[in-house]
């Protein structure tokens, strides 16, 4: 949903109800990937909205991260000259909700928050969602994509994505399977969805 499409009507909705918001910065992949495991538990654009937000926009979103019941900052990679805005913001959602984030990404290497409410997705080991065991399809196989494995918390639970060769969506599948935990899905609930 595009922010702009809420009428005065729809903001006051809003503010009475309260939803839970997520925003993801600058990637429509990710986005397409949160929408598509929310929206098959969640009624979307009333339980929750997610929205889709360039840098230079952050601050039109104000209005429904104070609003929100659950405000969620999705992050990918901080563009340069960005990192206080980000860190500021970040203290923002981690008061009232969650900053999830890519700690493969260079730019992210000095987000640090010692805070539950933190969560990262990514290859490397450190990753409180980590993907690991990535294999992608060969001619000899029927379907092409990319199956890989997720590791949270000791639970490992398989994960195939159709008709992709491109590994970029392997990122979006966590940050959206990481979403998915926030609000309350299993592993395999939201593996499932994908």
């Amino acid at each position: 949903m595009s922010k702009s499409n809420l009428n005065i009507i729809s903001k006051l909705k809003f503010q009475l109800q309260k939803p839970k918001i997520v925003i993801v910065l600058e990637k429509e992949k990710t986005k397409s990937a949160i929408l598509k495991v929310l929206g098959k538990y969640f009624k979307l654009e009333k339980d929750i909205f997610v929205f889709k937000a360039d840098f230079p926009e952050l601050d039109d979103f104000n209005f429904f991260i104070r609003n929100s019941s659950l405000p969620v900052l999705v992050l990918d990679g901080i563009k340069e000259g960005s990192f206080e805005k980000i860190k500021e913001l970040s203290k923002i959602f981690l008061s009232k909700g969650f900053l999830v984030f890519n700690c493969d990404q260079e730019s992210n290497k000095d987000l640090k928050f010692d805070s539950p409410r933190c969560l990262t997705y990514g290859l490397q080991v450190k990753a409180d969602f980590q993907a690991s065991e990535i294999r992608q399809s060969g001619p000899e196989d029927k379907v092409p994509g990319i199956n890989f494995k997720v590791i949270h918390k000791g639970n490992i639970v398989p994960v195939w994505l159709e008709n992709t060769s491109d590994q970029e969506r392997i990122y979006s599948a966590l940050a959206a399977i990481t979403i998915g935990e926030i609000f309350g899905l299993n592993l395999i609930e939201a593996s499932q969805a994908l």
